[in-house]
């Protein structure tokens, strides 16, 4: 029993290290709200300001589940709306969200 514990307890420590499950970031959300956003600076309102993933991470569908974060985060903070500031000359991110609607 003891040998059985012992090896489940090795494999534990391997397999759930620091190292392990701590993960390269792949990007991030960046809101906005109040003063903070760039245009529409009402309290009703939360901005989308960037999404970025890193070009590896890109087409796996980790931008989707990003942008999705938005309203959650509107919803949570009470908000009543969000909106999405993008540069106009980012045709990629436009693309992008314009293909998600």
């Amino acid at each position: 029993m003891f040998h059985v514990k012992h090896c489940m307890v090795e494999y534990l420590a391997a397999a759930f290290s620091k190292e392990e499950i701590t993960g390269e970031l792949a990007g991030y959300l960046k809101v906005n709200e109040n003063q903070a956003q760039a245009d529409l600076r009402e309290v009703k309102g939360l901005e989308i300001e960037r999404i970025y993933l890193r070009k590896r991470f890109q087409g796996q569908g980790l931008g989707k589940a990003l942008l999705e974060k938005g309203p959650q985060i509107t919803r949570r903070k009470q908000k009543e709306y969000v909106w999405l500031g993008v540069w106009e000359r980012n045709e990629k991110a436009i693309t992008f969200y314009e293909w998600m609607g």
